[in-house]
């Protein structure tokens, strides 16, 4: 979570469920996380060549 905060993250969260997405933008590396209740469920890193997901 700190390298996240330090990427200049934005947190959007959504009305209907507790579910909060981290989206971090580099100039090469995107990664979407979902956070429930402050636990990470899912990261999804990818960048122009590929596509990666990790479930923690």
């Amino acid at each position: 979570m700190r390298k996240l905060r330090s990427w200049n993250c934005s947190l959007c969260k959504s009305q209907s469920r507790r579910f909060q997405v981290l989206r971090c933008t580099l100039p090469i590396l995107f990664i979407d996380a979902i956070i429930n209740e402050g636990i990470i469920i899912s990261i999804r890193s990818f960048d122009a060549v590929k596509e990666t997901s990790q479930t923690l």
